[in-house]
């Protein structure tokens, strides 16, 4: 490992070396390469994360560009993955990136998931997150999961033990599972995108690190420039907890 790149990252010493090349031991499965995964990859990697694979079937258009900062108009048609696979090479070129280009779907994810440490969920759809969900539940790996909409951005953590939330706990699959809302229909102001992509990777550095699990989901309000923190316990009706 190349430790200049992680010169004032060491010298903060919030880590120690040793506690460097654990965290870049880690496989981390991101779901979704659009405005959520931009700011979470980029300080992972900044963070001393080198192995990850992205999944996403998207090409890159000009409306993406004000929010997924990582792409450039000379990018406009190309896969998504592909091109954050180049840019991100390009500054940290001892990253491991397996790229790949489809709609992840729960046979895929099932398969995938087993090779991997954590799972993030960047994606942009309720049917995905769900699939994510019953997944992660089931093989008991850690979650992130960020999503944010018009003014508001959210983001949970479950570690996936017995006694662990779910996604399904806070929003049940009935009420949401056919809603067809993203950022793109729904609008999303771009700085929240930021935020919660950048919560995200403080929770993955710090349960890495120190196994700290924050037992709550984080609401962002640009509004009223707020922060709230509403604790998450399971569901006693939840279908993806309790499973008959």
């Amino acid at each position: 490992m190349n430790h200049d790149l992680y010169k004032a990252l060491l010298n903060s010493q919030y880590l120690s070396t040793k506690e460097l090349l654990r965290i870049s031991s880690k496989k981390i499965l991101i779901i979704g390469a659009g405005g959520i995964c931009h700011p979470f990859i980029t300080y992972a990697c900044s963070s001393g994360f080198k192995e990850f694979t992205i999944v996403d079937n998207d090409v890159i258009e000009e409306s993406n560009l004000s929010r997924q900062y990582l792409f450039s108009r000379a990018d406009l048609g190309k896969n998504k993955v592909n091109v954050l696979n180049q840019r991100l090479n390009q500054t940290y070129p001892n990253l491991k990136i397996d790229a790949v280009c489809m709609r992840a779907d729960e046979k895929f994810l099932f398969d995938a998931a087993q090779e991997h440490d954590f799972i993030i969920d960047c994606s942009d759809n309720f049917l995905t997150r769900y699939q994510i969900s019953d997944v992660s539940k089931e093989l008991k790996i850690p979650l992130i999961m960020g999503f944010g909409g018009k003014d508001q951005g959210q983001v949970f953590f479950t570690s996936n033990q017995s006694s662990s939330p779910c996604y399904e706990c806070i929003f049940p699959r009935d009420d949401f599972q056919e809603s067809e809302i993203s950022c793109q229909t729904a609008g999303i102001v771009p700085l929240l995108l930021g935020m919660v992509g950048s919560y995200m990777n403080m929770i993955l550095l710090n349960y890495t690190l120190r196994k700290i699990e924050p037992k709550f989901l984080t609401v962002f309000n640009l509004g009223d420039n707020g922060v709230r923190q509403i604790s998450v316990n399971q569901d006693p009706n939840c279908a993806n907890c309790f499973k008959k």
